[in-house]
């Protein structure tokens, strides 16, 4: 059998690849297995997927699985990651599983595994699932075989839960656009905004074509930021399961999902309902929310990168809000996960109330320089990110760096990269501490 190896957002790789029907079968049947050891099992799992080409094939491949060991499935057909958390947590079953590649392009599909509570499941849970992965012959199943059950309709509940939330919305005047990334999304996002707004249009909304993510969404921005300056007001632009989000102004900048977060806890704070003056976010996010946040009296809360890392500390310190820099954000009074559409409505209500002046409400944002790249490397090869040799220059390099900037080099849990971030001032000596980082990576 092919490894099983669980990354920052489950599990992920070019469909009929990486990520065959085989491998997919046997992590439903080992899913399965593990829900048959949980007192109390209801024997049912609702499924989700996105539009890509391969899910169908990954759905049933997940699904026969899961049915070979007598658990049901339950079908909700094309939903997004947050909808699917959504319906988990709010109907009787045991998981939820989300058939998806998030933002990765066309080629690429993954799976997305919940809890009954609708959290995605933590490290400790996906090392019992590979365990039970790698010894999937040693268990002796019974005769029960599962059903497929349509539940399509049950995506309304949460349409229905979005909109009564937003609909004391007024807005006059304004007109915004809408990017949903040809994904998951492009039949609910629309249907919501133009339920709620006169003026909107809505923009990539191809579910059937494979372009999920093609040159649009949340990562891909440059068209629809050109789109937004030349037509309107703002825009909302979200990923191609609709967890991530970004906001594209009328001047085609783009406000990060740090930069949300930090319009967020200020609105919350200021109308009294941040719980505990804190708010939890990535090693990734900048230093200057951070500083911004600070001016404010909230105190700033870091974890590993992953919005299910940013939900498990949320729950350990009892935050209500957090999120990171790619745009995931958790409102923990919505859905127990990063809700990118639920998120774009509580914002309209704040640039309602702000009068959409965004400029003036982040004013106290002082950026710093920041230098990024992404090096290319396989999979095995992002094993050297351990290499002692390259720990021992990041930690000279950081030290070379000053007190005044930080210096994050992390192997991707989505791509076969090691990324590396440098926030500071000093422009010219960061980007010799990249060329520097690369040239020892490409060594090794």
């Amino acid at each position: 059998m092919q490894n099983l190896i669980f990354g920052t957002d489950g599990i992920r790789g070019i469909a009929n690849r990486q990520l065959s029907a085989n491998l997919i079968f046997f992590i439903g049947k080992a899913l399965g297995i593990k829900l048959l050891q949980t007192p109390n099992v209801k024997h049912c799992v609702i499924v989700g997927r996105d539009n890509r080409q391969s899910s169908d094939m990954l759905f049933c491949a997940l699904s026969s699985g899961l049915m070979s060991v007598g658990i049901n499935v339950w079908d909700v057909g094309i939903v997004t990651t947050p909808a699917l958390s959504y319906l988990v947590s709010h109907n009787v079953c045991d998981a939820g599983v989300m058939i998806t590649a998030s933002h990765n392009s066309a080629e690429y599909n993954g799976i997305k595994i919940f809890d009954n509570a609708g959290h995605k499941i933590m490290p400790d849970y996906e090392q019992e699932l590979v365990s039970i992965y790698n010894n999937i012959e040693s268990f002796v199943c019974n005769e029960s075989i599962g059903i497929i059950y349509d539940k399509k309709d049950l995506i309304h509940s949460y349409i229905d839960k979005v909109i009564d939330y937003s609909n004391d919305i007024s807005i006059k005047n304004i007109k915004i656009a809408i990017d949903c990334a040809n994904g998951a999304g492009s039949h609910i996002i629309p249907y919501v905004f133009k339920t709620l707004l006169d003026r909107c249009d809505c923009f990539n909304c191809q579910m059937f074509n494979n372009a999920i993510n093609k040159n649009c969404g949340s990562v891909n921005t440059a068209s629809f930021s050109k789109i937004v300056k030349e037509n309107y007001d703002f825009g909302f632009a979200f990923d191609g399961d609709a967890d991530r989000l970004v906001v594209v102004q009328k001047n085609g900048q783009i406000l990060s999902g740090e930069v949300l977060l930090y319009i967020l806890a200020k609105y919350y704070k200021l109308h009294n309902n941040l719980k505990d003056n804190r708010v939890v976010t990535t090693i990734l996010t900048s230093i200057s929310i951070e500083q911004a946040l600070a001016k404010l009296g909230i105190c700033t809360l870091r974890c590993d990168v992953g919005d299910k890392n940013v939900w498990e500390m949320m729950d350990k310190q009892n935050a209500c809000l957090g999120g990171e820099e790619s745009g995931h954000i958790i409102i923990k009074d919505t859905n127990p996960t990063a809700d990118a559409l639920w998120v774009s409505v509580v914002l309209l209500k704040i640039f309602n109330e702000i009068n959409f002046n965004i400029a003036d409400y982040t004013k106290d944002i002082v950026p710093f320089c920041l230098v990024k790249d992404d090096i290319d490397v396989s999979e095995r090869q992002k094993t050297l990110f351990s290499s002692g040799a390259l720990k021992e220059l990041i930690v000279n390099l950081d030290n070379e760096l000053g007190e005044d900037s930080r210096l994050i080099v992390r192997p991707s849990g989505t791509e076969s990269v090691i990324r590396v971030l440098i926030e500071g001032k000093n422009i010219q000596l960061m980007n010799n501490v990249v060329q520097k980082i690369r040239k020892s990576i490409l060594e090794l």
